[in-house]
């Protein structure tokens, strides 16, 4: 298993454990493509803003 599937697997986990709603990454998200439009949005991006960051 690569480190990014590895990642992904470990964001949802926290999700799940900290109650984060979709609604929420929804949220992020929309903040994150405001700042620029043109930028691809990616999970890492997301968790930053969120305050999250996996430690392997």
């Amino acid at each position: 298993m690569d480190d990014y599937t590895k990642y992904i697997i470990l964001s949802h986990l926290h999700w799940i454990e900290k109650g984060i709603t979709q609604e929420d990454i929804s949220k992020s998200y929309i903040e994150i493509k405001d700042k620029d439009i043109f930028s691809g949005v990616n999970i890492r991006q997301i968790q930053a803003i969120m305050g999250y960051k996996v430690n392997y």
